[in-house]
């Protein structure tokens, strides 16, 4: 087995290093950029079961039974090998640079007005504001359904401060303290109202995306280095305070925890071991339900009280062997095993079809920082549910109707 996991290890890591060495001498392209992604998040754990073996899992025993099924494992050895290859044979010729593209300081004021939504949002609408006095998620805040919403909305406005700071950051770097420091406290700010690790990972990747289109050199390397050792301490902290992980705590759980945090393979595995075994485990009633609640998640419960809940807690039910039921968190998920749930085997390749529809389509606008947005958009979509950030998503196609619109204006 070790011999086969090397195998697809390395046919993976081909298309990736020759991702790298493009980034480097060519520049970014959107898909180099998913396929390092994607080479993190669900290759990297081949190797990681390599050398510690299978985590057992002890809070999620059906990760442990999905990743130690043989024709699991085969499936989800195809889906790497599909993925790591056709993310680097349709990378395409375009790379990402701003240039001289150079928006303004009303354009800036603008972006900075949006990331104060989340702050103004928090202070309008949401009543018990007490709950957030603790840092933390939504099982840490114990939110009811509607608080729940309400945090979805916050979390969609968050993220979109944050890569908005993150953004201005990169260009207001050496050029104003002041407004360093500023953007710095709204995004301490918007850390502290979602309350997950993932938002700090999106700032790091959209500083770190935006600093390397800028400068290029060895210094903006060396910063989202910088970055990325913070975050190391950062996490480390949020496991001793949040998660209260002492020093009682084993290496094994520590490590188990690690691997459902960061990575997505168990998440893929499981809706293929559903797939394999649906007497054992079912996570959709019937094709299609939840991208039926993408397509209907504005319509109010109360008149359609049938309504389709959210993909992962159709996931976090059928992780503990539930019937469908409305918890107030849920396992974090992605559009890559959510597509495999609705779409049965074809949804092993359909994210990366779409991938390309919507990164060519975002490229026929030609606009730059909206081919950036939409590149983000997808980084998103690999690494969490959809449904959580849909305001971005809707944001994006009212910004991609107008781009259509001026195009055919002019």
């Amino acid at each position: 087995m070790i011999a086969y996991n090397l195998f697809i290890f390395i046919l993976c890591a081909i298309p990736v290093f020759l991702s790298i060495i493009s980034l480097i001498k060519v520049g970014i392209k959107p898909f180099s950029l998913f396929n390092i992604v994607f080479f993190i998040i669900f290759v990297v754990p081949i190797l990681l079961d390599m050398s510690n073996g299978i985590p057992q899992y002890s809070l999620f025993p059906i990760f442990y039974e999905v990743s130690s099924n043989s024709g699991t494992n085969i499936l989800y050895s195809f889906f790497l090998i599909f993925g790591s290859w056709y993310f680097w044979i349709f990378r395409g010729k375009e790379t990402i640079d701003l240039g001289r593209t150079a928006l303004g300081k009303n354009f800036d004021i603008f972006l900075i007005i949006i990331t104060i939504l989340p702050n103004l949002y928090f202070l309008l609408f949401f009543e018990n504001k007490q709950k957030y006095y603790d840092y933390g998620g939504a099982a840490v805040r114990n939110f009811n359904e509607l608080e729940a919403f309400q945090h979805s909305i916050m979390s969609s406005l968050t993220i979109l401060s944050v890569i908005i700071c993150g953004y201005l950051i990169s260009k207001y770097f050496k050029k104003s303290i002041v407004m360093i420091v500023f953007l710095l406290a709204i995004t301490f700010l918007d850390f502290w109202l979602n309350g997950k690790r993932a938002i700090v990972i999106f700032f790091i990747a959209s500083y770190s995306l935006f600093i390397f289109l800028k400068y290029k050199n060895l210094k903006s390397i060396l910063s989202i280095l910088c970055l990325c050792f913070c975050f190391g301490i950062y996490t480390n902290w949020y496991q001793s305070n949040v998660r209260e992980f002492d020093a009682t705590v084993s290496f094994n759980e520590k490590y188990e925890n690690l691997r459902v945090d960061y990575f997505r393979d168990q998440r893929v595995k499981m809706a293929i071991y559903a797939e394999i075994y649906p007497e054992r485990v079912k996570i959709l009633a019937y094709r299609g339900q939840s991208f039926l609640m993408l397509m209907t998640f504005y319509i109010p419960r109360d008149i359609w009280p049938e309504k389709p809940l959210t993909y992962a807690q159709y996931f976090t039910s059928a992780m503990y062997n539930m019937e469908p039921t409305a918890f107030g968190w849920g396992m974090t998920t992605t559009f890559f095993d959510e597509s495999i749930a609705n779409l049965s085997w074809f949804g092993l390749i359909f994210p990366f079809i779409f991938f390309s529809l919507f990164i060519n389509e975002a490229k026929k606008t030609g606009s730059k920082f909206f081919i950036i947005y939409s590149t983000i958009l997808i980084l998103i979509m690999m690494t969490v549910q959809v449904l959580a950030f849909i305001i971005l998503f809707l944001l994006w196609f009212f910004w991609f109707i107008k781009l259509k619109f001026l195009k055919k204006s002019m």
